[in-house]
């Protein structure tokens, strides 16, 4: 009658851990494994996101999001070859295939987004993404270094890897009227760049441009992503200018300012033709410049044990 009383016990241990993946069944071990679920908020602050009476800015609905995981500080080569690949769905939950189980062990989480709905084309190779594309919103968040045990919540905070600029027509001098039509402007290409995993940014090795054209509605351009960047940026401007007694002329504008190009940092630049149309074929352009912090989005992921079920009488 023992006997039967004894084994009962690892027949039970044994169905639940088939392939040595033991799925939390109340007995702990290094063979445990634990799920890793995701709630995504736009910047949001911690205490927000623990107080349920708060108004958050959930993830947007559709965002996706492609999630590696790494042993410990190592960002060279992450346990999954593929992505875990995530997709926001109501009140910023996002829904992660395939599902991540991990045993107790110590990791560091990296997620890649274009804080849109398109999927992630990019895949890690040695800690690096290559074949980036300009005008994209690449978003990066890290945990490094997490111990994973059961009812552990943590925060993954992303942050953008570029700026975002925008032109806008704010005057005139001797110029009764100035109506822009074309906006062209050099700006960096991100082609030649990768991001790095280990420095969390974008990293440039040759520097190119791109002759970029600005649509413009009511005389301001649209906002366009590009690489952080420290030099001069060069545009033309093509105008129609309208005078005191009627008449239009075309015009040709050229000017080049400089600008730092911070990651996280929106910047609107404003632009004002200065001289007369009858001086120089290209009159000189005044910049100026203001900025304004990028909105983050944050992350947080949620620990939990997969409970087997259990039969009861």
């Amino acid at each position: 009658m023992n006997k039967y009383i004894l084994i009962a016990p690892l027949y039970l241990l044994f169905i639940s851990c088939i392939n040595n993946e033991c799925y939390n069944s109340g007995l702990s071990n290094k063979n445990t494994k634990y799920k890793i679920e995701f709630s995504g908020y736009i910047n949001s602050s911690d205490s927000d996101i623990n107080n349920t009476k708060s108004e958050l800015n959930y993830f947007k609905y559709g965002n996706r999001a492609d999630v590696y995981i790494f042993s410990d500080y190592n960002t060279l080569y992450p346990l999954n070859y593929e992505p875990h690949m995530g997709s926001a769905y109501h009140f910023g939950y996002i829904d992660i295939y395939p599902p991540i189980y991990q045993n107790k062990s110590t990791v560091s989480i990296y997620s890649l987004s274009y804080n849109n709905s398109s999927n992630i084309t990019q895949r890690v190779f040695h800690g690096k993404f290559y074949q980036l594309n300009n005008n994209i919103d690449y978003i990066l968040a890290s945990q490094k270094g997490l111990s994973i045990f059961e009812d552990t919540q943590i925060a993954l905070n992303f942050k953008h890897l570029c700026s975002q600029i925008q032109f806008s027509i704010i005057g005139t001098e001797e110029i009764d009227n100035i109506l822009v039509k074309k906006l062209y402007v050099n700006l960096p290409d991100i082609e030649n760049s990768y991001i790095s995993i280990k420095d969390e940014k974008i990293i440039t090795s040759t520097q190119t441009f791109k002759n970029v054209d600005l649509l413009l509605e009511n005389n301001t351009s649209e906002k366009y992503i590009v690489i952080p960047y420290l030099g001069n940026i060069s545009l033309v401007i093509e105008a129609q200018i309208i005078q005191n007694d009627g008449s239009i002329i075309d015009k040709r504008y050229s000017g080049e300012f400089t600008i730092s190009l911070q990651a996280g940092i929106s910047y609107t630049v404003g632009l004002k033709i200065n001289n007369s149309i009858e001086n120089t074929p290209y009159p000189d352009l005044t910049f100026s410049i203001s900025t304004n912090q990028w909105s983050n989005i944050h992350n947080n992921i949620i620990y939990e044990k997969i409970k087997t079920p259990t039969n009861e009488k």
